[in-house]
């Protein structure tokens, strides 16, 4: 059974009676913010919902009620903040009002006519207090909303400056910031607020799609220069000076281990090749090493230092290796840098002799290469 009008509105001035309040027009506004309509009459206060009146409170109980404590200037300065920049990041009054009651539980009462209030109460539902929007943010500053113009031109200069800060930045990172700052995010290459959006420039797009695919390879944990190359050549990635090689593989190497030796003691003959290709793993070879990639774990893995049967992969070897004019010999593997380093794309390159799936692989993200 619903609670009935009467003991709703009763409820509600019980609980209006528990904030911090010092005027009558600030009770009201508490009132206001539970969904009532409220105006004086002789002396009471009248609140009516759906066109009915609802209850009369005394003025001069309300008047009793009156706090005597001083506000919270902590709380006051951190309202200036968030005000001031919430502001920033809406179109219009509306706009402002929602966000502040959606993400900080603060309404704001104005007062006077809609199009032109002459000041305004903030109704503070986390303190239980009621603020005078002047002592806090002029009603005239508050509603000095930028365009939309102005707005994005804001933003870009943003993006810029984060970008300066952190040459890796990546497009995780920078929504992030666009939601601390702004309110908003990056999707498919446009910022929104509101109903309008902004592309971003090409530029910028570009850098951080770079950005991105960096911090992908990094994922991989590569732990010598001979690694970082061969995920740097599959990825498309021109900059390998940006990858850090790492003292220690991934935490998810003897997982990826335990995987392949698992397809190894199970598959027989030919059939281990299209079984490495349909698990989603690449295999690569470096003079007599193989390498593989493994998208899902995110790791790289010396096949061969992990007692793993690469001979079982030989005629795959074979088949590739008729056209191939020159090996280098000998396991150093700063002869094996140089090999992969001359290696210019393309999947006839010599360091995917044993490319499971015969793919060029192309790497923006996660998407185009998760098993």
């Amino acid at each position: 059974m619903g609670i009935n009008e009467g003991q709703q509105v009763s409820e509600a001035v019980s609980q209006a009676f528990q904030y911090q309040f010092s005027t009558v027009p600030q009770f009201m506004a508490i009132l206001e913010t539970m969904g009532y309509e409220c105006y004086t009459e002789d002396d009471n206060i009248v609140l009516k919902r759906n066109g009915e009146v609802q209850e009369k409170v005394k003025i001069q109980l309300v008047e009793s009620k009156i706090s005597q404590e001083k506000l919270d200037k902590k709380r006051m300065a951190q309202l200036k903040a968030i005000l001031k920049k919430y502001r920033d990041m809406s179109g219009n009054r509306q706009e402002l009002q929602d966000v502040m009651k959606a993400k900080f539980g603060v309404s704001l009462v104005f007062l006077g006519s809609k199009d032109s209030p002459y000041g305004y109460l903030i109704v503070d539902h986390n303190t239980k207090a009621v603020f005078k929007g002047s002592d806090v943010v002029k009603v005239k500053e508050l509603l000095q909303f930028q365009s939309k113009e102005e707005r994005f031109k804001q933003i870009d200069a943003f993006i810029d400056q984060m970008l300066d800060d952190n040459i890796n930045l990546t497009t995780k990172e920078l929504n992030r910031l666009l939601r601390r700052q702004f309110g908003t995010k990056l999707l498919n290459g446009s910022v929104r607020f509101g109903d309008s959006t902004y592309q971003l420039p090409e530029h910028i797009l570009t850098t951080l799609r770079s950005n991105d695919r960096r911090a992908w390879l990094q994922s991989f944990c590569p732990t010598n220069e001979l690694e970082r190359h061969i995920l740097c050549q599959i990825g498309k990635y021109h900059h390998p000076e940006r990858i850090t090689i790492q003292p220690t593989p991934g935490s998810n190497v003897d997982k990826t281990v335990s995987q392949l030796r698992h397809i190894f003691d199970t598959t027989s003959g030919d059939a281990l090749v299209s079984k490495l290709h349909e698990d989603g793993y690449f295999i690569t070879r470096v003079d007599d090493q193989c390498y593989c990639i493994d998208f899902a774990n995110r790791t790289i893995i010396n096949m061969n230092d992990n007692g793993l049967d690469v001979r079982r992969l030989q005629p795959k070897q074979t088949q590739i290796q008729q056209g191939q004019k020159q090996q280098i010999s000998g396991p150093g593997i700063g002869r094996a840098i140089d090999k992969v380093a001359k290696q210019r794309g393309g999947s006839n390159d010599s360091n995917r002799e044993w490319e499971v799936g015969g793919r060029d692989y192309e790497v923006d993200d996660d998407r185009s290469l998760k098993r």
